[in-house]
Formats: C-alpha cells, sequence, structure tokens
C-alpha cells in the first residue's frame, strides 16, 4: 500500500511528503520548519511524488503477473 510505499523513499524525501501529505501542512510551512527555501521543498515534493509513481507502476506489474 500507500504507506509501505512512502517508507521506501529516501529520509529526505520521505519528511517533506508526510508533512506535506498526511499532516496537510503548506509547503511554505514545510521549508520553515526545515529551515529550508521552498524552492527545495518543492523539488523534494515533486521527486517524492514521481519516485512513488515508479515504485506503484513497478508493484502493479508485479501484482498483475501473479493474479495471471
Amino acid at each position: 500500500d500507500l504507506h509501505q510505499l512512502v517508507e521506501q523513499l529516501p529520509d529526505a524525501l520521505k519528511e517533506v511528503f508526510d508533512l506535506h501529505y498526511y499532516h496537510d501542512l503548506p509547503q511554505a510551512e514545510i521549508a520553515q520548519l526545515l529551515g529550508v527555501d521552498v524552492r527545495t521543498v518543492k523539488r523534494k515534493w515533486r521527486a517524492a511524488r514521481l519516485a512513488l509513481q515508479s515504485k506503484w507502476q513497478l508493484w502493479q506489474a508485479e501484482n498483475q503477473e501473479s493474479f495471471k
């Protein structure tokens, strides 16, 4: 499930994803909490989403084959 895939992310990406997705914090607030620029948060958020999308597609492909 999504939580397991999130746990596989590198810590820096996982932290931003967790704060934005699970805690619904705006990117500006995350930047302030982490002491980084908002652009850094946006970059990490995008990287986390892309990594999760890739992991999800791989998971679907692997599980689809097991049902054949």
